[in-house]
């Protein structure tokens, strides 16, 4: 499983996040299509599992998607962070920003829009 985002172009709606589930064999099937409220930095999936995918935005905002479930957790960062992790359990997350980490609670997921 991948997942991926376009850089944004000037005047035009932002891309979304596709995740595809890539088989042995080389074929790709697109999984999910997720829109974003803001161009997209990074991608992760959370710990490794391929259900929970960290997006981390250039204006600050961080969210977890369980793709499954259809829901979503929120959080505002700082525009200036440079990484982010989740632990296992997806409750807490730390990021670092400029000199700094902060590490805070993720927000209960709520269903997507």
């Amino acid at each position: 499983t991948i997942a991926m985002a376009d850089a944004p172009s000037p005047g035009l709606p932002l891309p979304p996040i596709e995740v595809l589930t890539v088989s042995v064999d080389g074929t790709s099937k697109l999984t999910y299509r997720l829109h974003i409220p803001s161009p997209c930095v990074s991608l992760d999936f959370a710990c490794g599992v391929v259900t929970h995918l960290v997006s981390r935005h250039r204006d600050g905002l961080i969210v977890m998607y369980d793709l499954p479930g259809g829901t979503t957790s929120q959080v505002h960062a700082s525009a200036s962070t440079t990484s982010l992790s989740i632990s296992p359990d997806r409750s807490l997350a730390v990021a670092t920003e400029s000199t700094s980490f902060r590490i805070f609670k993720t927000p209960q997921l709520r269903q997507m829009q």
